[in-house]
């Protein structure tokens, strides 16, 4: 018994330096399954210099996806594995497609760059339409000046930061955070099956805002027309809300606080006739503006 347990420990200790000779001589390599077969992972890096567009169509799988203000037009694309992304300018649009591989699964030693997909634009840029999709991943848009905008995503975070939009923005995520910062939005509609809402500085004009688990708070934002906040479980805040606003405040099941008054009515109305009005709708959860 005895010779048996030092033999494995031998064995053990081998196999133990064997594998740390291997790690450091990268001889473990990320796989990628494919149809079944082991195949050593590839990470692609591509940098293109696509021509002047003034709007764009994305529509990926499973890339964090960041568009920014630069210089000039440029599209990098960092993938693992084999998964081709083709991207043209045509007509003024830039399209950039994923094809429609599986998802890879990728095993093994050390750490893979996550698959991103970045889009510089100029800064003296104005887009007139901008739709981007991700199946997966996460997506922060921070490019100045559009006037329609659609971001979606089935699973991820979702921000955008210093960017107007003029006419419409729909914004929606199946299961991620939405975070505003710094941003005029007309006509906002955002939408998160499961996560939160939040909004610091910028605008809100004619905004729907809905979560149906989760909470939505806006900070030291300035509202236009009505704006109705909607969660199914989880809480509305308002901080630094404007006083000469008007409010409706309603819950089914929770508390009611507008201006550090505290109220158990299910539903609170104050100043509805007025220009700017903020509806705050709770069924499981407070109403609470500051």
């Amino acid at each position: 018994m005895k010779n048996l347990i030092k033999v494995g420990a031998m064995l053990f200790g081998a196999g133990l330096i064997i594998f740390v000779i291997g790690f450091l001589g990268h001889g473990f390599q990320p796989i990628n399954i494919v149809n079944g077969r082991p195949q050593i992972t590839q990470v692609e890096k591509r940098s293109l210099q696509p021509a002047k567009f003034n709007k764009m169509d994305v529509n990926v799988r499973y890339q964090d996806v960041v568009v920014k203000q630069g210089s000039d037009y440029e599209v990098n694309i960092t993938t693992v594995g084999a998964d081709a992304i083709t991207s043209k300018v045509v007509d003024g649009v830039l399209q950039i497609r994923q094809n429609a591989n599986n998802t890879p699964f990728t095993f093994g030693i050390g750490s893979l760059p996550a698959d991103r997909l970045e889009i510089t634009v100029p800064r003296t840029a104005k887009l007139s339409d901008v739709t981007i999709h991700t199946g997966s991943g996460n997506l922060n848009y921070s490019s100045g000046p559009v006037e329609n905008m659609q971001l979606s995503l089935q699973s991820g975070d979702l921000k955008v930061a210093q960017t107007q939009v003029t006419k419409m923005a729909t914004l929606t995520t199946g299961s991620g955070n939405i975070r505003l910062v710094n941003s005029e939005l007309n006509n906002a509609k955002l939408q998160t099956q499961s996560g939160d809402i939040h909004g610091e500085g910028g605008q809100l004009a004619q905004g729907t805002l809905n979560a149906s688990s989760g909470n939505l708070t806006l900070q030291a934002m300035r509202f236009k027309g009505t704006t109705t906040l909607n969660t199914n479980s989880g809480n509305n805040r308002i901080e630094n809300a404007p006083k000469d606003a008007g409010y409706r405040l309603t819950t089914d099941s929770g508390d009611n606080k507008l201006f550090n008054r505290k109220r158990t009515d299910k539903q609170v109305i104050v100043n509805w006739d007025a220009e700017t009005r903020l509806d705050l709708r709770a069924a499981s959860g407070n109403n609470s503006v500051e």
